[in-house]
């Protein structure tokens, strides 16, 4: 028995979600924000032990570009296989906030 070739539709399949390159921004800047509580926290700690130590918490924030690889870090390699759009994003924003924070210390000469 021959059936007669019908038209079917073409049908998209639906893909995997892998994010949003500005979702990966938006992580990033928040991760930049979280350096000032980690600033606070540094340099409350480090005046229990020396009373000069609150310029550590100062430091903390100045090299916002390294110890913003804190955050960034462990949030990219998770986002890295779930949403490799957003895990590159968090990727170029933090590295970019890396470059301009040396450039700044290299203007200044620190």
């Amino acid at each position: 028995m021959n059936l007669p070739e019908t038209d079917t539709p073409d049908v998209q399949l639906p893909t995997a979600d892998r994010g949003h390159w500005g979702i990966g921004f938006a992580f990033a800047m928040g991760c930049i924000v979280a350096v000032i509580p980690l600033a606070f926290v540094v340099g409350m700690i480090a005046d229990q032990f020396d009373p000069e130590g609150v310029y550590l918490g100062l430091m903390v924030v100045a090299l916002f570009g390294l110890s913003q690889w804190l955050f960034v870090l462990p949030l990219g390699l998770y986002l890295r296989r779930r949403k490799p759009d957003t895990a590159m994003g968090l990727w170029i924003t933090g590295g970019v906030a890396t470059l301009l924070n040396g450039a700044c210390f290299g203007m200044l000469r620190l």
